[in-house]
């Protein structure tokens, strides 16, 4: 699984972001991210 790398840091990378295969993650996961993503883009 790969979220641990991605909520380490401030924010997930663009290489982080293309690990993610959105055929085989979670719904749930990929809108986890994307507000994890916009909340620490702010």
């Amino acid at each position: 699984m790969l979220l641990p790398s991605l909520f380490r840091r401030n924010r997930p990378t663009d290489t982080d972001l293309r690990l993610i295969d959105v055929d085989t993650c979670p719904v749930e996961v990929a809108e986890t991210l994307i507000e994890y993503a916009a909340r620490r883009s702010c």
